[in-house]
């Protein structure tokens, strides 16, 4: 486990609008990699941005989410066990459309 590790999340829309605005920001704070305490791992910072726009797609409800993660492009490892390491993502934009029927 790391000896910090702190995730903040805000989702805002304004009064009366379709279109709202989420950030995320995930703070990971140093970690040892094995049981031995021999692999230091380096704390790391990750932000991440998007927008969720609610509108109608004929006679359905639909919405349409652009997010870009990781928007600083940091650099880190998560540890998932002893001597086992799961790379964070490096930046990526994504567009997701779901449409209920």
């Amino acid at each position: 486990m790391p000896k910090s590790k702190l995730i903040a999340n805000v989702d805002w829309r304004p009064p009366g609008s379709r279109t709202s605005l989420a950030v995320a920001i995930a703070f990971v704070g140093p970690n040892t990699g094995d049981a031995l305490k021999r692999v230091r791992v380096e704390p790391y910072t990750t932000v991440d941005v998007g927008l969720r726009h609610r509108f109608r797609l004929g006679e359905a409800a639909a919405v349409l989410r652009l997010q870009a993660t990781n928007l600083l492009n940091s650099y880190g490892w998560e540890v998932a066990g002893n001597n086992a390491f799961i790379y964070t993502p490096s930046r990526q934009l994504l567009a997701r459309l779901a449409v209920d029927f």
